[in-house]
């Protein structure tokens, strides 16, 4: 057994508490830290939110971890928590030159707010990090920014500007590239159309990222009173209702501002219109 492995399953056999109660999800996220931290004490390993940690590498490959299908696992068995954490190191444990190798399918789009990439740079200095890498990204409106990553079943690995000649992908190829992944990877979109504001669903981690499907908008799917306005509160919400529902615009709003303040994944409270092809920052 390689010793990296080795490592990795003792640390997770100290870092396990042996308590019935279930942990919460500073708890379990403090776990997850610290088996990672004993398991690659190269690289800097730190969590900002609940649920999601962050590893940065040596050569300044970074790489987020969202634990919240781990924690829903272990909540159903907490005895299983070993198990589960060394599930979901899988892609950890696997030898350096596969870790590193992006599967040209699994590059994705992923919404985020601006003050996000700003927060990833100040945490990286606060650190130390020396040079902190560039993020491949674009931006989408005054707000909101593209960032681009592989997202595997346990990871998300954001690219870096030097991946994409190995991706064999123009640099200005990469977003229809990075939709038309997304969009195969949506097994199922459901639309939950109400008086005020309608619920869209697609399995709980794409849904703010369908900003980005243009034919999604363009479709005869969604109906609303006047020009489309839409919240992403969180990653796993998009919420819509038409600039002339005054009522859904103020519940829109409401719901944002809550599910902001509740989510450990949230985005952003402000909400977007559909105009011209593209989004913008809704003004009313």
């Amino acid at each position: 057994m390689p010793r990296f492995l080795i490592a990795l399953f003792f640390a997770v056999a100290c870092s396990v508490s042996a308590a019935d109660a279930p942990l919460s999800p500073t708890e379990f996220t403090r776990n997850f830290v610290q088996t990672l931290r004993a398991s690659a004490p190269t690289s800097t390993v730190s969590s900002g939110r609940d649920l999601q940690v962050r590893l940065q590498e040596p050569q300044g490959r970074q790489t987020t971890i969202f634990l919240y299908d781990a924690y829903d696992e272990y909540r159903l068995s907490p005895k299983d928590e070993d198990r589960i954490i060394r599930k979901y190191f899988a892609g950890f444990v696997t030898p350096k030159d596969e870790i590193r190798k992006v599967d040209r399918a699994r590059v994705v789009p992923i919404v985020k707010t601006r003050a996000w990439l700003a927060d990833v740079r100040t945490a990286a200095q606060a650190k130390g990090a020396v040079g902190v890498p560039e993020i491949v990204s674009d931006d989408l409106n005054e707000q909101l920014m593209i960032v681009y990553a592989e997202d595997n079943p346990n990871t998300l690995r954001y690219l870096l500007p030097e991946q994409l000649a190995d991706l064999g992908v123009k640099r200005e190829e990469l977003r229809a590239l990075a939709v038309t992944n997304l969009k195969a990877l949506l097994s199922k979109t459901e639309i939950r159309p109400g008086p005020l504001v309608t619920v869209v669903k697609a399995g709980g981690n794409y849904e703010a990222c369908l900003l980005l499907v243009d034919d999604f908008w363009t479709s005869d799917k969604i109906k609303v009173d006047g020009e489309i306005v839409v919240a992403i509160p969180a990653r796993d919400h998009l919420l819509i209702t038409g600039s002339g529902n005054a009522a859904g615009i103020a519940k829109l709003r409401e719901q944002a501002a809550r599910m902001v303040a509740e989510s450990p994944q949230h985005l952003t409270d402000t909400l977007f219109v559909y105009r011209g092809g593209r989004f913008e920052v809704f003004k009313d």
